[in-house]
């Protein structure tokens, strides 16, 4: 069976490689995990191939993710779709993508996320639409609560930390990009999330966390990935974590998170 080859939204540096078509489950090494059907289905639209129905797509009985298999550039690539979002259902769904998928060494969480309008050291505008990066996680909800009040436990289960240093140097490699498209519109912003149970709907909450914490953006996935695989999170941001919705925005912070992914994949070493 031929695979299908579409027209890339983001133009490679390079021509890579066609993929060899997979022939079982263990020859797909990276998984892109989306929490809304949209999202998903944005990033599938930047597949270069498509692995669907062929060989090594069956997934293992009792398995209740749904995926779309394929390539973008030269890596088979499995597309999960959370049933929903927060950190349980990407948990559970990291934990069948292991199962289903035990070659998977690297995890982008992609979609969509509430940030600081500000950042905090350098003073960029966080603009709707731009494009956050994860330097590290926290989870901010998970503590003892006394009243009205959060003791956020900062042992090493709370605090997911940093990427591993393989992780780090993609980054770095993603920022040195950056630097060198300095006026790209959507802009593409680093630093630590924050990750958790409950959306941040307050200007408040979040001025209060960046402060304290030194988080710029918000989600609610990280965590129940984090502790399965090597993570980034590659999100656009559609609102300022305010309450405001700006769903008007959903779309658009969708499509540049999904580019700025396909991106990453340029300049992973094969």
């Amino acid at each position: 069976m031929s695979a299908t080859k579409r027209q890339s939204a983001v133009a490679p540096e390079h021509t890579p490689p066609r993929p060899t078509r997979p022939t079982d489950r263990r020859h797909f090494g990276i998984g892109i995990v989306c929490s809304l059907p949209t999202e998903a289905q944005t990033v599938r639209n930047l597949f270069d191939y498509y692995w669907d129905n062929g060989p090594g797509s069956e997934k293992v009985p009792g398995d209740p993710n749904l995926y779309s298999m394929g390539a973008i550039g030269s890596h088979n690539v499995v597309l999960v779709y959370l049933p929903g979002a927060g950190k349980v259902n990407a948990a559970h769904a990291s934990a069948f993508l292991r199962h289903n998928f035990p070659s998977i060494q690297l995890v982008l969480l992609v979609g969509t996320c509430g940030a600081v309008p500000l950042l905090p050291e350098s003073h960029d505008i966080v603009a709707l639409g731009d494009v956050m990066i994860s330097e590290g996680a926290i989870e901010y909800d998970m503590g003892k609560r006394y009243g009205n009040r959060l003791h956020r436990d900062t042992d090493h289960l709370s605090c997911l930390g940093r990427p591993k240093p393989e992780i780090m140097s993609l980054i770095a490699k993603l920022k040195g990009w950056r630097c060198r498209e300095i006026n790209q519109r959507p802009a593409v912003h680093f630093g630590l999330f924050a990750t958790g149970d409950t959306v941040v709907a307050s200007g408040s909450q979040r001025d209060r966390l960046a402060q304290k914490e030194g988080v710029v953006a918000f989600e609610t996935e990280a965590a129940g990935v984090w502790d399965t695989f090597p993570c980034v999170v590659i999100k656009g941001v559609s609102n300022h974590a305010d309450g405001r919705k700006q769903t008007e925005w959903q779309h658009y912070a969708a499509v540049a998170a999904a580019s700025c992914a396909k991106k990453f994949f340029a300049i992973l070493v094969t």
